[in-house]
């Protein structure tokens, strides 16, 4: 009896060894192909600069104030986000970064940036900041 317990224990801990190895290496490979995509990305961003004077000057002309440029940025959390930095004392702020999200959405679509994965944050920060 004791013998059948032994080569129980035995199989579940290899199994879970064999699953451990086998979750670590196919994570390694997601971390490489997450990297290309963020490399590819900041490639495409560094070679067509024009898409963050767009999505700036897009935004002001609908009335929109921005606290600082658009940029690209990764978060391990978030992903690969498109960030607008709006000032804190906007009065419709829960409506102006649905509508920012929806037009820099299209512009990130146009430009290609989808492909990427590419989503978009709206983060209000203090007025006294920029």
């Amino acid at each position: 009896m004791e013998k059948g317990k032994i080569l129980l224990t035995s199989t579940v801990i290899i199994t879970l060894i064999i699953c451990i190895i086998i979750s670590l290496d196919f994570q390694n490979e997601t971390d490489k192909e997450l990297e290309k995509r963020i490399k590819s990305a900041m490639e495409m961003a560094w070679e067509n600069p024009d898409i963050f004077n767009q999505i700036d000057d897009h935004l002001k002309s609908k009335g929109y104030n921005i606290a600082r440029g658009s940029s690209l940025e990764f978060t391990r959390k978030d992903g690969l986000n498109m960030l607008i930095e709006i000032p804190k004392n906007d009065e419709k702020l829960i409506e102006s970064k649905e509508e920012i999200k929806k037009i820099v959405s299209k512009i990130i679509k146009l430009k290609d940036f989808e492909k990427f994965g590419t989503s978009v944050k709206v983060v209000v920060i203090d007025s006294n900041n920029y």
